[in-house]
């Protein structure tokens, strides 16, 4: 155990000059490196640490999947729609794209940035993302409207290889007319769902 502690701790202070790091002041100016520099903050015992200004997952390795695929439903003044979303999120920063229809006349389509919240050692996975896009709008005549939405994602650390298979989203997207509340639920779930609506109507 203390060969590990000690390799750790060496790593660790390799990694911290290597990428310049920020350090962190001591009442006594005395900052030390330790076994517990990994720990989501830079004091152990009363005793500061070197404190990555980079995402731990960059040195630890990312323990989550990287696909995130959802069904979607989409929620507002005009009634319920239903989608798709896909994130790609390799170790913290990823792309989402997604694409939803409502009452066969309005269209969103729109894509963005999904960012990792969560550290390496956490069980849960958690993601912001946020999109432009948007709105094909073709009730009386075609109108296109731009949209933003923002959101965040609960993921499930375990997958089928790097695929998520059980995930929750929410968020909110508005097209600058109209507010509508966005939710998505990863491909186990909404399984789940489809096959309680179809038992339902038997």
């Amino acid at each position: 155990m203390k060969k590990i502690l000690f390799a750790l701790t060496l790593l660790l202070t390799t990694a911290a000059y290597a990428q310049t790091d920020s350090i962190r002041s001591h009442p006594n100016d005395t900052i030390e490196t330790g076994p517990y520099a990994y720990f989501d903050t830079a004091e152990y015992e009363g005793k500061m640490f070197f404190k990555p200004r980079r995402n731990p997952i960059y040195y630890f390795g990312n323990p989550f999947c990287e696909h995130f695929a959802e069904g979607r439903l989409i929620i507002g003044p005009e009634g319920i729609g239903l989608g798709g979303v896909y994130s790609y999120i390799p170790e913290v920063w990823g792309f989402n794209v997604s694409a939803t229809l409502l009452n066969s006349s309005f269209y969103w389509v729109s894509g963005g940035v999904a960012y990792r919240l969560s550290k390496p050692w956490t069980y849960f996975d958690w993601h912001l993302y946020s999109n432009i896009g948007m709105n094909y709008d073709n009730q009386s005549k075609p109108v296109i409207y731009p949209t933003l939405e923002a959101g965040v994602r609960l993921a499930s650390p375990d997958g089928s290889g790097k695929f998520c298979m059980t995930s929750a989203s929410v968020g909110v997207l508005t097209d600058f007319h109209s507010v509508y509340v966005t939710m998505g639920f990863g491909i186990s779930i909404t399984a789940v769902v489809a096959m309680l609506l179809l038992l339902g109507n038997f």
